[in-house]
This record gives structure tokens, C-alpha cells and sequence, in this order.
């Protein structure tokens, strides 16, 4: 950089005073202009950089909360289908129902309540004012710790002491023997007791042949 300046000023700028002629200009007017545009350059690179790791960071969001949406759809699936594979079974053994097809719906699915383990501590905290009165007060500190079970391969499970079926919001059969009144409404009671639901949430409709 010095001898680039010797090169452009030669002369002793001290004792001939600071004159730039023309080509002196055109050095130092491209040189301003290479520190603007790198300057501009390093400060648009901080702003997009630090604009695309907040949309990183919104993405990796949304995707962890879809993630989540999609676990609890396919587990509440499962239980919908595992209920109607039962009902399937259980229908199907009544005399005169045939070949039978179950689809039912749940609210939601099974909620657990865990066994905690929790530890209360209470301390009492005397307090002497000036005048020298005293005031007592009861501090109070609580731990909860949900219990642990070991289970096969050193896994540790939480100990489930309820849990809360959902509630079924409808259930339609298709039976062979569904054409007959008496098996119809034979099919619509058991899905009503085996499930503790109304009979018009249940839908028994006869099965067609193809």
C-alpha cells in the first residue's frame, strides 16, 4: 500500500503542498469506489445471513410441529382401527350377523395420569422487626418427581396408575345379517354396551352382495 501511494504521489507532499492531477484522480476515485462496494457487500452478507438463519429456525419449527401433529393422527388411527378389529371379532360371533365390517371414530386419543413422587418441605422463617416484634411465615417447597419403572433391555417406563379411554363419537357396522330387525337391533345393543355409548351415535346397515 505505501508504495502504491509513492507511486501516485511522488512528489514531497510537504513541501509542495497536496496536488492531484488527473490520473492521481482516477486511482483514487476507484479505490473509494472498491471500499464501498465491499463495504456494502460484507453488510448485505450479515442481513441475508442473519435472515436465513431466523427462516431456518421457523422452518425447523414448523416441521417439528407438523412432525408432531402427524405422530398424534396415526397414533389415534391405530386406536380407531385396533377398537374396530375387537368390535369385528365380538359382533361376528353373534348367531345369524354373517360377515361383518366395522368403522368407528374416536374424540381423541387414550390420556394416562402417571405416579408422582412428590416431596413437600415446609420451614418456618422467624423475622425481628426494630421495634422488637417478630413475625413468622411458612415457606413451603415442593418436588415432583413422575416415578419410574425398569423395563426389559435397562429401559425405564413412567408407572401409569389411570387411564382415560377416549370417548367414541360414532360407530357404523355393515352386516350380512343386518336385513333381519331382530339381528339388526341385537348388533346396535352390543355396540352400545360394549362401548357405553347412546344408540343413535351407532349405525348398523346391511351388507350387499357384490
Amino acid at each position: 500500500m505505501g508504495d502504491l501511494i509513492k507511486s501516485l504521489f511522488p512528489e514531497d507532499i510537504s513541501k509542495n503542498g497536496f496536488k492531484v492531477n488527473g490520473k492521481q484522480k482516477k486511482y483514487i476515485f476507484w479505490l473509494v469506489f472498491a471500499a464501498v462496494i465491499g463495504i456494502a457487500a460484507i453488510t448485505f452478507g450479515n442481513y441475508t445471513g442473519g435472515t436465513n438463519e431466523k427462516a431456518l429456525i421457523t422452518e425447523n419449527e414448523k416441521l417439528q410441529s407438523e412432525s408432531s401433529d402427524i405422530k398424534t393422527i396415526g397414533t389415534l388411527a391405530i386406536a380407531e382401527n385396533q377398537l374396530a378389529e375387537r368390535l369385528e371379532n365380538i359382533l361376528s360371533q353373534i348367531s345369524g350377523v354373517g360377515q361383518v365390517a366395522v368403522n368407528l371414530t374416536l374424540e381423541s386419543s387414550s390420556e394416562y395420569q402417571f405416579a408422582i413422587n412428590k416431596k413437600v418441605d415446609k420451614t418456618l422463617v422467624t423475622e425481628k422487626a426494630q421495634d422488637g416484634s417478630t413475625r413468622s411465615t411458612d415457606e413451603t417447597r415442593e418436588d415432583a418427581q413422575v416415578v419410574m419403572q425398569s423395563m426389559n433391555q435397562g429401559k425405564e417406563e413412567p408407572v401409569i396408575i389411570k387411564e382415560i379411554r377416549p370417548q367414541v363419537v360414532g360407530v357404523m357396522v355393515v352386516a350380512q345379517g343386518a336385513g333381519d330387525l331382530i339381528i339388526k337391533e341385537k348388533i346396535s345393543e352390543a355396540v352400545q354396551t360394549l362401548l357405553n355409548i347412546p344408540a343413535h351415535r351407532v349405525t348398523v346397515l346391511t351388507k350387499g352382495s357384490r
